[in-house]
């Protein structure tokens, strides 16, 4: 189970991170719109030890389309290693729903509220 708060009109987990020399804690926004693993900003994938794996045309939120860099890396997620894709995007670090397949999503949609990812 991850527990994270909504705050700031957001939902908010902290995750840890592969780091070069050691792991290294982010928060992520929770985005069921976003049906990606992760993504991250280029300051925090730098941290990391992912590998660049290709670039890809995705569609924004917004409509638009945009060419991003996608890296790879593995992390333990649910008890079991795991090799994530990773979008390189400005902005919030973002979990996506492919994080989330086969769990259970709750939020308390109030400033501190509760946000919960459970995995049955």
């Amino acid at each position: 189970m991850i527990v994270g708060a909504f705050r700031d009109d957001l939902p908010w987990i902290s995750l840890q991170l592969p780091g070069i020399d050691h792991a290294f804690t982010v928060e992520f926004v929770v985005d069921s719109g976003f049906q990606g693993d992760f993504a991250l900003p280029p300051h925090l994938i730098n941290r990391t030890h992912a590998q660049f794996s290709y670039r890809s045309a995705r569609l924004m939120a917004d409509g638009s389309h945009r060419q991003c860099d996608v890296y790879v890396f593995d992390i333990e997620w649910n008890g079991k290693n795991r090799t994530v894709e990773v979008l390189i995007l400005d902005g919030n670090p973002l979990l996506g729903t492919l994080m989330m397949h086969g769990g259970h999503l709750s939020i308390d949609v109030e400033e501190g509220g509760e946000v919960i990812i459970e995995f049955l």
